[in-house]
């Protein structure tokens, strides 16, 4: 795994928990969906009485998923953190905390440091080889 990679872990697990409290809230949606009718004409129809449980399920298991996924994300965002306080460059440390623990955009980081999108690019390929990754 490259340097890269292994920072961008905790980037890539709050993406998958973004997307499933996304799927969560969509299934909340569904199950609190109400159907009006639209006409006073009753009509006999076989309905999935279970519809309602089945969407909770998958609901409380997103959930569970969801947790477990925080709980990782805090230890990787943990061990990112002390890898990166290794660093001695101050300023390589402040680009790798804003790129990998605050997840900013590359142009978000050249505003907040002031510098050119070229010049942060050069700082983050000097940061990376600053980094030192712990034995595997």
């Amino acid at each position: 795994m490259t340097t890269k990679e292994y920072l961008s872990r905790a980037y890539y697990l709050d993406m998958r928990i973004r997307s499933k409290a996304m799927q969560i809230a969509e299934l909340e949606t569904l199950a609190t969906k109400v159907n009006a009718a639209l006409s006073p004409i009753k009509v006999q129809t076989s309905k999935d009485n279970h519809k309602m449980e089945s969407t909770v399920i998958k609901m409380t298991e997103y959930q569970e998923e969801l947790n477990n996924d925080m709980k990782k994300l805090i230890q990787v965002k943990r061990e990112t953190k002390e890898i990166i306080d290794t660093v001695t460059n101050d300023e390589y440390r402040v680009l790798l905390e804003l790129r990998y623990l605050s997840s900013m955009r590359w142009e978000e980081i050249a505003v907040e440091m002031n510098y050119s999108i070229d010049h942060v690019f050069r700082l983050h390929r000097r940061a990376l080889k600053a980094v030192k990754l712990p034995a595997a």
